[in-house]
């Protein structure tokens, strides 16, 4: 039967060991502050992206219209 010196060491055993284990993770203010990192690369990724879609659309357009001129011979059937 376990007395209560040997709860009292399993305890503190299993707090040392949880101390060891959450030693590696991150601060809230460090979380918080990584997440507003990804978050502005993120955006910064996303208007990039919408700006070379919309360069694109806009090659897509002028081709097109090139390509309406009857004196314009298509390259690619």
């Amino acid at each position: 039967m376990l007395t209560q010196v040997d709860l009292d060491e399993i305890n503190e055993l299993l707090d040392k060991k949880l101390d060891e284990k959450i030693s590696i993770l991150p601060t809230k203010e460090h979380f918080a502050k990584r997440m507003d990192e990804l978050s502005g690369m993120m955006k910064k990724i996303d208007e990039e992206f919408t700006l070379h879609t919309g360069s694109h659309d806009d090659l897509d357009s002028r081709v097109a219209a090139l390509e309406k001129r009857p004196h314009v011979r298509q390259l690619v059937d």
